[in-house]
């Protein structure tokens, strides 16, 4: 007697299993949605941060005064999505310029060839900067001799908020500020 073994899945079967991985899609694309949206914020934010670090340790290395670097941010008071930081060598800059050449670009000398370093909201959609509290001209610059800072913060927004504070001392640190802490930031 010959046993008939059957080979393949039912109609039913393969119906339930796609019913399930429906149903798995649909309540993983906003978990994964809320994670980009987590990750653009931190990236923003590290990104001031790296820029700050970058900033203080070239004016450390070149102790010139007049060729501390300034780095300057902007923000559009109607429109928080639209800003960018940028740094320069001896005076403030416009991040906004993206040409070299023009006079107030945010450029950086490399080896005799201007590099424009500008960091802008473009490239991390949506993230907003609520706030940037250096001073009245918005730019803040570190001393030569010892790497010390004009303090001040900026804050990013994205759903939650995340804060680069630097201090007077120079030290420049991230941090989630209340009522909604992002986890894995120590509070503001």
């Amino acid at each position: 007697m010959e046993r008939h073994i059957p080979r393949g899945v039912t109609l039913l079967e393969l119906l339930v299993v796609v019913a399930i991985l429906a149903i798995l899609v649909t309540l993983g694309i906003p978990a994964l949605d809320h994670l980009l949206q987590k990750n653009r914020l931190r990236a923003a934010a590290e990104s001031l941060l790296t820029t700050l670090h970058q900033a203080r340790a070239e004016t450390l290395a070149h102790p010139d005064a007049a060729q501390r670097i300034h780095i300057s941010l902007y923000r559009n008071a109607q429109d928080p999505g639209d800003w960018c930081f940028g740094l320069r060598r001896g005076a403030p800059c416009n991040c906004r310029l993206r040409d070299v050449t023009e006079q107030d670009a945010c450029v950086l000398d490399r080896a005799g060839v201007p590099v424009l370093k500008v960091v802008s909201a473009t490239e991390f959609p949506a993230v907003r900067l609520r706030n940037v509290a250096f001073g009245v001209d918005d730019y803040t610059l570190f001393h030569p001799a010892r790497g010390t800072a004009r303090a001040g913060h900026a804050t990013f927004a994205l759903q939650q908020d995340l804060r680069v504070v630097l201090s007077p001392l120079g030290r420049a640190r991230l941090c989630s500020p209340a009522p909604a802490y992002l986890p894995g930031y120590p509070a503001c």
